[in-house]
């Protein structure tokens, strides 16, 4: 047999085949809320500027782990989130916004984020299983903070990825879907806008770091002396 012979008996090697690259999932997309107490942390760079009054600022500073851990979560600006807090309710979690109760708002919104049955209210409460509207019997108890600081940064983390825009996600929020690029949902991301200068005029949100008790300190690569092993004395 020739070798000409040979080489046309060779089996032709396979096609490559083309992989494309796998494509990531929506980030953090369909999580569930978050629960349980405030998130603690040390808060630091928190300076608003005087439009802010006292009470107000320490409210909001107390929220401030939370706002970052629910923004984190959800992959949304922080300080969005914490302008929207600060809209509805002044960093208090009222049981109801009216005048008698100390709220500046609608009396059917609740909350820290100005939940109420014509808007998100119904969606918490599937998310929390449970009622705390109007039509909530017996259910007088203030909303649990932490998961309403994640329900509505889930949201607008939804709403952004819906629209494109964190602006529009925030507009939506207010006025709903219908409403959303109309004069008043312009207005409410006016609103917001001013709230984020005022409370972070820096133009970047505080640092939050971990307790102390929680973060042991360290030097030179040794524990600290409440935590060294004992040695006994020959």
């Amino acid at each position: 047999m020739s070798l000409n012979t040979q080489r046309r008996q060779q089996p032709s090697p396979a096609p490559r085949v083309h992989t494309p690259p796998r494509q990531a999932p929506a980030a953090r997309a369909g999580q569930p809320l978050a629960r349980g107490p405030l998130v603690q942390g040390q808060v630091s760079g928190f300076s608003p500027t005087s439009k802010i009054a006292p009470q107000e600022r320490q409210r909001m500073e107390r929220l401030m782990p939370t706002i970052a851990d629910a923004a984190k979560r959800h992959g949304v600006d922080p300080k969005q989130v914490a302008a929207h807090v600060f809209q509805e309710s002044r960093g208090k979690n009222y049981l109801n916004h009216s005048p008698a109760q100390g709220g500046h708002a609608l009396p059917t919104d609740r909350g820290l984020v100005g939940l109420n049955e014509k808007g998100r209210m119904g969606d918490f409460e599937k998310a929390m299983g449970e009622k705390f509207g109007r039509h909530a019997t017996g259910n007088q108890r203030p909303m649990p903070e932490r998961e309403q600081i994640d329900f509505l940064a889930k949201s607008l983390a939804e709403g952004q990825r819906k629209h494109g825009s964190l602006n529009e996600a925030s507009r939506e929020w207010h006025r709903g879907p219908g409403g959303r690029n109309d004069a008043l949902g312009m207005k409410y991301q006016r609103e917001l806008q001013g709230h984020i200068q005022n409370l972070f005029p820096s133009g970047q949100f505080p640092q939050v770091t971990p307790p102390a008790s929680t973060q042991p300190p360290q030097r030179d690569g040794f524990a600290p002396p409440a935590q060294r092993p004992l040695v006994a004395l020959a």
